[in-house]
């Protein structure tokens, strides 16, 4: 299950409340601002709060939340610092950059690849997208995002090897434990 689909009931039910409220039809799909809010009442914050934290006004995080804008990538970021809450920038990707979002799920599934190559054509991509948007700002952050996010998978796959270390090392003194025992019992009867 992703990330996405985990929120996708809360998210639903609040934009189901969203558009009757206020008359908003569901565009797309989008569920930005919905998880958004979740995620910044389940920390206790006020929208005015949140846009302290990020540097913006409150009425910007208003319009994300209720209005449906997506925000740039740099205030992206910061929501997701601020917040403390990847999940979002998941979210945001799928909304933004749909086809990054799919090889993100794909990878994420346990599609076996390259690591590092899958990474940096993710960054060409995003590059020649936002180069053809004019828009170096964007490009950068979303390079950074994903560099961050290779980082985080490199060291979760070191963990992982290091566990798996653990378990072959857990596994051969069970077995030279059981050929002990057994030796034992031999020599008993």
């Amino acid at each position: 299950m992703t990330d996405y689909e985990a929120l996708e009931p809360q998210i639903n039910k609040v934009s189901a409340v969203d558009s009757k409220v206020y008359g908003l039809a569901n565009k797309g799909g989008n569920n930005f601002g919905a998880a958004l809010r979740i995620r910044r009442q389940s920390l206790g914050l006020k929208a005015y709060e949140l846009a302290y934290d990020v540097n913006v006004s409150p009425v910007y995080i208003t319009q994300i939340e209720k209005h449906g804008k997506l925000p740039s990538p740099d205030i992206m970021e910061r929501i997701c610092n601020a917040l403390q809450d990847d999940k979002l920038f998941k979210i945001y990707l799928r909304m933004k950059h749909p086809a990054m979002y799919k090889k993100l799920e794909k990878f994420e599934a346990g599609r076996e690849a390259n690591i590092d190559s899958e990474i940096e054509q993710m960054q060409r991509e995003i590059e020649q997208m936002e180069v053809k948007r004019r828009n170096r700002t964007e490009t950068k952050t979303l390079k950074k995002l994903i560099a961050d996010f290779g980082t985080k998978v490199h060291k979760s796959e070191a963990k992982l090897h290091k566990s798996l270390g653990k378990l072959e090392t857990i596994k051969k003194l069970h077995s030279n434990l059981k050929s002990n025992f057994e030796q034992k019992e031999n020599l008993k009867d």
